[in-house]
């Protein structure tokens, strides 16, 4: 009674009072986070994983910085989603210089020649359907001609983002995808949450980087 008397009611209510929005997504909805902020979040919570960000303004600082950074690493080779990710982002003069792969839309024995390939890669090239602003994690969704393998055999992985695709929490990427068909229009796809470079504590809790995956993740970010 006295907790209603607060609340400037005469008694207490017989029933729950029914809500508009329920839990903290509907909450977080409600506060209008500019694009700006959502990148800058994005940026320092995947260095703190470990990951470089590079924000890049146009199509042509994005070229120019992915240059610097093969330039920087020195590949052999450099594996690239063949999806059209390279003509996407005007960055094939950046890759002229590397050797290409064949199709990852593969199967049999052209498939473990094609894994064989891109496990000796120095760099493996992807770009991102989501990333989440408060982990720092990058989303792929994999399959056909965006090999999953492309992100976890090369010691290093470049993932290139698109600043509107970037999504503050989880949630709103759980709930974007659970509206999302495949690039095949029949089921989703494997989905991979990458939060900075590879890390394993398997062996007496001693911390390994790379072991289970890539030891570096760049993420070139478009502002578009």
């Amino acid at each position: 009674m006295r907790v209603a008397t607060r609340l400037g009611r005469k008694q207490p209510l017989g029933e729950t009072p029914r809500r508009a929005v329920v839990g903290a997504a509907g909450l977080r909805s409600a506060r209008r986070i500019f694009r700006e902020e959502i990148i800058a979040r994005f940026c320092v919570e995947l260095e703190a994983q470990g990951g470089v960000a590079i924000r890049c303004a146009t199509t042509a600082s994005l070229r120019d910085e992915l240059s610097r950074v093969l330039r920087q690493l020195s590949p052999r080779h450099v594996a690239c989603w063949e999806d059209g990710l390279a003509e996407a982002f005007q960055v094939e003069q950046a890759l002229s210089g590397y050797q290409a792969d064949g199709p990852t839309a593969v199967s049999g024995t052209a498939r473990k020649t094609w894994l064989q390939r891109i496990a000796e890669a120095d760099i493996g090239i992807t770009g991102c359907d989501y990333a989440i602003a408060e982990t720092g994690t990058v989303v792929l969704l994999a399959g056909g001609q965006r090999g999953r393998a492309v992100s976890l055999l090369p010691s290093v992985h470049i993932v290139l983002v698109r600043g509107g695709r970037i999504r503050m929490h989880l949630g709103d990427v759980l709930h974007e995808l659970g509206h999302l068909p495949d690039h095949t229009g029949t089921t989703l796809p494997a989905v991979n949450f990458i939060s900075g470079p590879s890390r394993s504590s398997d062996i007496e809790n001693d911390l390994s980087i790379g072991v289970h995956g890539p030891a570096a993740l760049y993420a070139l970010i478009l502002e578009d």
